[in-house]
């Protein structure tokens, strides 16, 4: 999110902030977990003076992956019996992750933790500023069945569209929504993240559905338009879509904001804009391991998720990392900084939110639709998919 003019200004807060990262106790009382990049590192460092009376570490880790194999080990190690004892000798048994009790983890592995038992329910009644995030979030991370909040989603981020900025200047337009992907001057000079739901899902929001449809079978020329679509798709990856952007062998690219917008600081032909009728949500949210937690733990780990949601270091996160913070969404426009502000992907962002979506789980059956029909895209030969 950063602009041009501030990004030497992060690296110094990066350097003078890395003290803080991680305490210097032994065996400090609290740990945080924190995917890389997601927080900036002097807000860590604030909230740590903050309440000098505790011990506090925040631990970095790089990717979502990783994050949810932590939790899925922690559980496994809380269930089995005590490891026999060469596998604690030094050398010998393997060197384990420090348990944290808070953890960042992000919405495609939030469905699967839930379901695999991995984290606990957050006390959001104890957390003041849980009635500042806008209901879209509230209600993502709420389970009616169970009637219990099981994460506090603290940063957010888009699909969107990056496109070369000199090849559109020759063609006298720019890419506005999903509809500019299917323009004859496109054919072949588009990328794509290998994602179904994200690639069906932009085509059913081109025809005025929802991300998150469940019957396929029912949408009037969804295949003749994914069957057009392929013929301007050149490349699918969701790994190495965005070196033919660079590359110039295409024009137009479709992913996530947070992997596109670092690519803008250091390409200037590149821009990018989220789709005016509205796109897909990402979430990076804060988790509690399914572990016991002292009374201590279970403060601390509140009043950092509070702190997140505090007017300023929702600012922050918005300013200085690839994402925004759920509150700009209630914050009055003329509160913002004027970086925030002036800032042309978070007006964007903010505007199309309204018709936005997060992608929720579906059904079986809805699951299967969604991949015959995906197979039926990449491969014409495949049987449609069938109306049931």
């Amino acid at each position: 999110m950063l602009s041009r003019r501030s990004f030497l200004r992060y690296a110094v807060l990066t350097t003078c902030a890395s003290p803080f990262l991680a305490g210097c106790e032994a065996n400090p009382a609290v740990k945080v977990l924190v995917l890389n990049r997601s927080i900036p590192p002097q807000l860590l460092g604030r909230f740590r003076r903050e309440i000098p009376e505790t011990s506090l570490k925040f631990l970095l880790e790089t990717n979502f992956e990783t994050l949810y194999n932590r939790l899925e080990l922690w559980q496994e190690k809380d269930d089995t019996p005590e490891r026999a004892f060469w596998q604690n000798l030094p050398f010998i048994g393997s060197k384990e992750a420090e348990i944290a009790q808070l953890v960042t983890l992000g919405n495609y592995w939030f469905e699967d933790a839930i379901a695999q038992n991995l984290i606990q329910t957050v006390a959001v009644d104890t957390i003041p500023q849980w009635q500042q995030l806008p209901p879209q979030f509230q209600q993502y991370v709420t389970r009616p069945e169970k009637g219990q909040v099981w994460g506090a989603p603290y940063r957010f981020g888009s699909t969107v569209i990056a496109y070369n900025r000199p090849q559109f200047e020759k063609l006298g337009w720019f890419p506005q929504d999903w509809q500019d992907l299917w323009r004859d001057e496109l054919k072949n000079r588009v990328s794509v993240v290998n994602q179904p739901r994200e690639i069906i899902g932009l085509t059913l929001k081109k025809l005025g559905y929802s991300y998150n449809e469940t019957d396929l079978g029912k949408i009037p020329n969804l295949e003749a338009e994914l069957a057009q679509l392929n013929q301007q798709v050149k490349f699918y990856s969701s790994t190495h879509y965005l070196q033919p952007l660079v590359l110039d062998d295409v024009w137009a690219t479709v992913g996530w904001s947070n992997d596109i917008l670092p690519l803008q600081q250091r390409y200037r032909d590149i821009e990018v804009i989220v789709p005016a009728s509205g796109t897909a949500t990402w979430l990076d949210l804060w988790v509690q391991p399914n572990l016991d937690m002292s009374e201590t733990q279970q403060t601390v780990s509140q009043q950092w998720m509070n702190y997140c949601w505090q007017e300023n270091p929702a600012w922050e996160i918005s300013l200085w990392t690839d994402g925004l913070s759920p509150i700009l969404l209630t914050t009055e426009g003329d509160r913002l900084p004027e970086d925030l502000r002036d800032n042309a992907f978070v007006r964007q962002s903010l505007a199309a939110f309204p018709d936005s979506e997060i992608i929720e789980p579906l059904p079986e059956r809805a699951n299967q639709q969604y991949n015959q029909l995906w197979e039926k895209m990449r491969n014409p030969q495949v049987d449609t998919v069938s109306e049931t």
